[in-house]
């Protein structure tokens, strides 16, 4: 059984579900039914609406103001828009309890609206009287009518407006504690812009009961009467009464007023003026046996005529049209109905319009005729059982033309499918959704092309269809038109679809919620403590994992999957995608699949942004989910971890730091030892440790058979000291036995000891920062004894020479062009006059090179020198350079001052006379106490013909 609480759901969310209604039936009266929407819901969410106003401005649009409770009960404002209503827009207010609001049109289309709450929202103050414009741009208000004194008893109600043929606004509301201690209507009015004083229309200094209270009230719109209607209690009884200012307002007519009730009771008036601006008055009357009955009369013109008993048809609204026909909404046992009413014919069959399921009672409603005739009517109707549910509903009899389209068509194109996904538009006469499709272009019209849906649907909801059995590669073209029941179709919205076979490549790089259909895909894994299995292509191009619930599957099986992208998270962040399946289907079971042999540095491969991870430096193709085997040496075992390396030295960590190789999951306790060489199978899973943001390179076997030992390693260690050139021991040096990468760090003395080093013949390398690392090469590791390897390293040179490869630059000067950095030098025997000094390009590889060419024969000596200072007086040092001559005519040489003195040496070394070659010298020493050196590399021509002399790659080293 479906609950009151769910049909309103349905009612207010999906209010039509069906077509509109036909034509029905020629009625008695010979006018022509009407055809009237389905009732369309304006507060969906909302259980307490209430006081429904339509209204019709200058415009011909239709404008609505009822009360809706999204929180707090508050006024809102739609306007039509010929098929749909606008979204609601909720006046300014201070948010507190709004009711009873009213609406009326000036003649420049400016809507005034009035309404009641309380002045600070609570029951300290009384509910008082607001007046609201809007301008044409923006609302106005709210602006207080009542003066707002006082507590509860002096609290406003039934607040009425009207609008006179001036664009003058007229107010009239109850307002108790007033004279005689109880209600009395109050009349205030809005001439020129300016608001008038509050006038007392009533007085009643003796009144019992509760007063003058429930006033409704006309403004004529070509005439000059305001036409007033209430009960009063003045008498001792609540009687009805009629007033009417004949001069806008001016004036008013005192006590006596015209009764309209019988002489015993009379309630709850409403009142409408016909097109000659006679007063129709309906109220609840009592005859003379007691019983009350819904009353009504009119004025004539001349007279009032008889009280009627109306009670087969309750007032709930009237209006009349251009002819003077009543249009009137009424209830009939609990439900909205609608007919007409003419003076002379009397009433017209009446037309159920609260057609929707589930009423418990209609309240209250507003109707409008536009100026073709056509009736729309706003009620209030409860839901459910009692007090039952309120929602605001509408239903108009206007002919209505073709809904809006459907909004957001959308495509997914899969594997042989296409998800088609649309929101319906918000008119009331939607009732489905065309949509047809072709190969070879878009379809014309509704009938061209396939049809691939016609979807019933409610407004405003988010529809979808999945078109299956179709070509991959193929596009197809789509069409949807939004339709109503008596074949008004839309305009049409477009798109298109390619279904593709979907691959683990292309899924991957989808984004999480994306749609997945996955067929004939070999699992690989297992993982059902995880709620897990992998799966990958049958060419092991790619492997993934796919979460699922599923039992029963075993590696090998071929299976089917349906579901959504997601992206599998590790310590916060991302560390593999994975498929979050709705359903695994088994096809078939297979041989358990080969997996792919690769290098531990291959392990995982590179990400492929921005969604695909890959583990940290990866590198080639990303791999993450697929089956593959590794081979190598055991670097380290932690429980049932254990770290493969093939040589690879990729990067790695563990709970105690810094490790090298893969790490794998082992099914049960490794029973090797470190050393070991294995072969390990299983699932590049995602695996980023702590304090990492990226994965790891990591595999995660799937049984004890997964890891095969080839070798099982025994142990040895190696020990020896490690110190500098003085033979001081170092602290802090790394010593490294390969391959295994075992490592251990000197003490305070420079001692080491590696221990577990597995039998066999290494090379061990000392390093510290800032000194030479050095390498014993063959020391054997035999079981149960300790190898010995001492080292002694020397401090690391540090180059100290600016442009010493000449590759920084060249500045001009008397003597032609000079390296930067470097200084002219020569003899003080005309040498510098005679000599030209130049940058000269040898190309790759070698660059840029100082060209020196002397012309002076048998004393001519000049070259270049750099003064380099700041060193530390007793450090060694090493310059060196290359130099190339022409001839062997002119000689190269080079030179180091160690107290860094800046004129030209005395020629005690020199390079190689060997002309058309680079050749290679160098100079050693130690830093003087100036704690500054000269270099000096020069061409000393000895015999004409002059040669040319080129230096490169100088360098001065300091240890």
């Amino acid at each position: 059984m479906i609950s009151a609480r769910r049909v309103i759901a349905l009612l207010c969310n999906i209010p039509i579900l069906v077509a509109v209604i036909g034509l029905l039936m020629i009625v008695s009266s010979g006018v022509l039914a009407l055809s009237w929407t389905p009732e369309f819901c304006l507060t969906p969410g909302d259980e307490s609406a209430s006081s429904p106003c339509l209204a019709i401005g200058p415009d011909g649009r239709m404008h609505a103001i009822y009360v809706a409770d999204y929180g707090s009960p508050l006024m809102y404002y739609r306007v039509w828009q010929g098929t749909s209503w606008s979204a609601p827009q909720l006046l300014p207010s201070p948010g507190y309890k709004t009711a009873s609001p009213q609406m009326a049109f000036d003649s420049n289309g400016h809507i005034h609206v009035v309404a009641i709450y309380r002045v600070d929202g609570t029951i300290n103050t009384p509910y008082t009287v607001y007046y609201w414009e809007y301008n044409g741009t923006s609302w106005i208000g709210p602006t207080m009518l009542s003066d707002g004194q006082g507590g509860d008893s002096d609290s406003c109600a039934s607040p009425r407006i009207g609008i006179d043929r001036f664009d003058n606004v007229h107010v009239i509301w109850s307002e108790g504690n007033r004279v005689g201690g109880k209600a009395d209507l109050i009349y205030r009015r809005r001439v020129g812009g300016v608001w008038q004083n509050p006038v007392n229309l009533t007085n009643n200094g003796a009144s019992v009961g509760y007063g003058s209270c429930a006033p409704d009230m006309c403004v004529e719109k070509n005439g000059n009467g305001i036409h007033v209607v209430w009960h009063d209690g003045f008498t001792g009884k609540d009687l009805l009464y009629y007033m009417k200012s004949p001069d806008l307002g001016n004036t008013w007519p005192a006590s006596p007023w015209t009764r309209i009730s019988n002489a015993e009771y009379g309630k709850g008036a409403s009142m409408v003026l016909d097109r000659n601006n006679n007063p129709n008055i309906w109220w609840t009357d009592m005859d003379a046996s007691g019983t009350k009955f819904s009353a009504y009369r009119r004025w004539n013109g001349s007279s009032w005529t008889p009280i009627e008993d109306w009670s087969s048809r309750p007032f709930m609204a009237a209006v009349f049209d251009s002819n003077n026909l009543m249009h009137y909404a009424y209830r009939n046992g609990v439900e909205m109905n609608y007919c007409t009413y003419s003076y002379s014919s009397g009433f017209s069959a009446g037309q159920l319009i609260s057609t929707g399921g589930d009423t418990y009672k209609a309240d209250a409603a507003s109707i409008v005729v536009n100026s073709d005739g056509y009736p729309s009517i706003l009620w209030l109707e409860r839901k459910g059982e009692w007090p039952g549910h309120s929602y605001i509903f509408f239903s108009t009899a206007i002919p209505l033309s073709a809904p809006d389209p459907v909004s957001g068509f959308a495509s997914e194109s899969s594997d042989q499918l296409v998800r088609l996904r649309w929101t319906t538009p918000n008119s009331i006469n939607f009732t489905g959704t065309l949509i047809r499709c072709k190969t070879t272009g878009y379809p014309t019209s509704p009938t061209d092309g396939t049809l691939v849906c016609d979807k019933p649907a409610t407004q405003n909801f988010n529809d979808s269809f999945v078109h299956t059995g179709l070509s991959n590669d193929v596009t197809y073209y789509y069409a949807a038109w939004a339709h109503d029941d008596s074949g008004h179709y839309s305009s049409p919205v477009y798109q298109t679809g390619k279904p593709t076979a979907a691959t683990v490549g292309k899924l991957k790089v989808q984004p999480d919620g994306s749609p997945v259909d996955f067929y004939g895909k070999i699992v690989t894994a297992v993982f059902a403590s995880d709620g897990c299995i992998y799966v990958q292509e049958s060419d092991r191009s790619g492997g993934m994992r796919v979460m699922t619930s599923q039992t029963g599957l075993a590696i090998g099986d071929r299976v089917n999957i349906t579901g959504t992208m997601g992206t599998r998270t590790v310590s916060g962040y991302a560390a593999e995608r994975q498929i979050l399946a709705s359903s695994v289907t088994k096809v078939s079971s297979g041989a358990p699949p080969n997996p792919v042999v690769m290098s531990c540095r291959a392990v995982g491969g590179a990400p492929i942004p921005p969604l695909v991870p890959g583990v940290r430096n990866g590198i080639g193709a990303n791999n993450m989910g697929s089956l593959v085997r590794i081979v190598g040496r055991v670097t380290k075992i932690i429980s049932t971890y254990i770290f493969i390396d093939d040589g690879s030295k990729v990067e790695n960590v563990s709970g105690s730091g810094p490790e090298v190789g893969v790490m794998v999951r082992c099914a049960t306790t490794p029973t090797f030892p470190v050393g070991s060489i294995v072969s390990a199978t299983g699932i590049v899973e995602g695996s980023i440790p702590t304090g990492w943001t990226t994965n790891r390179p990591y595999l995660r076997t799937r049984d004890a058979s997964d890891v095969v030992v080839i070798v099982n390693a025994s142990y040895g260690s190696i020990s020896g000291t490690v110190t500098n050139t003085s033979g001081t021991g170092l602290a802090g040096a790394t010593v490294t036995a390969n391959p295994g990468g075992y490592t251990a760090t000197t003490g305070s003395g420079g001692t080491y000891t590696i221990l577990n080093v597995p039998t066999g013949t290494y090379s061990v390398t000392a390093s510290k920062a800032g000194y030479q690392p050095e390498t014993k090469n063959g020391i054997n590791v035999t079981s149960g004894l300790s190898a010995t390897a001492n080292f002694t390293l020397g401090l690391v040179p540090t180059e100290v020479l600016a442009n010493g490869d000449f590759e920084s630059g060249f500045t001009d000067f008397w003597g032609g062009r000079i390296a930067d950095d470097w200084s002219p030098v020569y003899r003080a025997n005309g040498s510098g006059d005679s000599t030209e000094w130049t940058d000269f390009d040898w190309g790759t590889p070698r660059g840029q090179s100082q060209q020196v060419y002397v012309s002076l024969a048998g004393i001519g000596e000049a070259g270049i020198m750099q003064r380099v200072t700041g060193l530390t007086p007793g450090r060694n040092f090493k310059f060196s350079c290359y130099a190339y001559q022409s001839n062997t005519n002119s000689t190269c040489w080079i030179a180091v001052d160690p107290n860094g003195g800046t004129t030209l040496p005395a020629r005690t070394t020199s390079f190689a006379n060997i002309a058309a070659q680079w050749n290679y010298q160098e100079v050693t020493g130690t830093v003087g106490a100036s704690g500054a050196v000269s270099v000096f590399l020069w061409v000393w021509h000895q015999n004409n013909p002059p040669g040319t002399c080129w230096f490169d790659g100088a360098s001065l080293t300091i240890w």
